[in-house]
């Protein structure tokens, strides 16, 4: 195993990396440009990145071993650039079980904290999430984690969703499975219990049998629903409008089964 290097700000080891992509960005681009605004997608864009950094600012927690002075970070690293955010859960005191569950919690919640964010303003959002290695400073981002995360986005999330890349979903469904060693020495059996009911909330399988963050943020909100059908009407492009497809028709679904 290659050992973190942690100095200051510069990160190199193995993550948890995201890649998030916000969904016809680029055509909002070309069509509104010149828009007031309110309707400016560079200003709704400004509006969505504040959004993200006081949200995941508020949400860095610590965990304090409930036997010793350790604390675990859930916090991850992110950073914005034009439509798109990259952001990873860095292991910095090695990977251990507890530290993939901790890990893929902290991504998963990241990703429906910034697709939240996005539908607040008007977006929505497609990605890739995958377990790997990476080397972070605040001028360089780079590493086989985030060059595959990002081809899981442009692969795999052609609609509107997050997707779990295979060496991650690996990591999840081992330490699902396994029985953690007894973990006086880092979480009490009550808090990773805790970690593991929440890990199979966030992860579902998709239509086709791939594993997604739960959308279900938006769930049982049909204001919701609406914003993003209205979304998708002003779509000027097909295959941008058959993007909201999926995410709609689970949506519906779960709709349907709240109200029945």
């Amino acid at each position: 195993m290659i050992q973190a290097k942690n100095t200051g700000n510069t990160f190199k080891g193995y993550c948890i990396c995201g890649f998030i992509d916000i969904l016809g960005f680029s055509n909002e681009v070309h069509n509104k440009w010149d828009n007031e605004e309110t309707d400016n997608p560079v200003e709704r864009l400004q509006t969505f990145t504040r959004n993200i950094n006081k949200s995941l600012s508020a949400n860095i927690r610590h965990l304090k071993n409930e036997t010793h002075k350790n604390s675990y970070n859930f916090g991850c690293r992110f950073t914005t650039f034009s439509d798109s955010v990259v952001y990873a859960y860095c292991f910095e005191k090695g990977v251990e079980e507890i530290d993939i569950l901790i890990g893929a919690y902290s991504v998963a919640k990241v990703a429906q904290i910034i697709w939240e964010k996005a539908i607040d303003v008007g977006f929505t959002v497609r990605g890739g999430i995958e377990y790997g290695q990476i080397f972070w400073s605040n001028q360089i981002i780079a590493g086989p984690s985030l060059i595959e995360a990002y081809k899981i986005e442009k692969d795999l999330a052609f609609s509107s969703r997050v997707c779990l890349g295979e060496k991650l979903v690996h990591q999840i469904d081992k330490v699902l499975n396994d029985n953690l060693p007894k973990c006086e020495n880092i979480f009490s059996e009550r808090m990773t219990s805790f970690l593991k009911n929440e890990m199979r909330n966030l992860i579902c399988d998709d239509w086709d049998d791939k594993k997604v963050i739960s959308p279900k943020v938006v769930f049982g909100k049909k204001s919701i629903i609406d914003k993003l059908m209205s979304l998708q009407k002003q779509c000027t492009v097909i295959k941008d409008k058959l993007k909201y497809v999926p995410l709609l028709r689970l949506l519906e679904c779960k709709m349907e089964y709240q109200n029945n």
